[in-house]
């Protein structure tokens, strides 16, 4: 049996997500030893759209409104994302 619960830390990030090209990087830094994460788009308003560098409203994957969801990513996976219009107030949580 292998425990690879997290068990060292947690990082809470508030990220403003906008139209920026390429997307806007959740977190900017990322919490050494990561093993989880949980993004949240807090907006009433705006869908959130994730990926990798680059993503767009067409290739991203849809984080709609006041929704959240549960990632399984180490520190040296990057995610990006971003909005169609506006901005967007994202919640990140790490898990390490």
């Amino acid at each position: 049996w292998v425990n690879d619960s997290c068990n060292v830390g947690i990082t809470n990030t508030a990220v403003s997500v906008d139209t920026t090209v390429g997307g806007v990087l959740l977190p900017a830094t990322a919490r050494a030893g990561r093993k989880r994460m949980i993004i949240q788009n807090t907006s009433a308003t705006q869908e959130v759209y994730l990926g990798a560098s680059g993503v767009t409203t067409s290739s991203g994957l849809v984080l709609g409104r006041k929704s959240s969801v549960e990632l399984d990513l180490g520190q040296g996976v990057s995610i990006y994302g971003i909005t169609g219009a506006s901005t967007a107030n994202v919640r990140v949580l790490e898990l390490a």
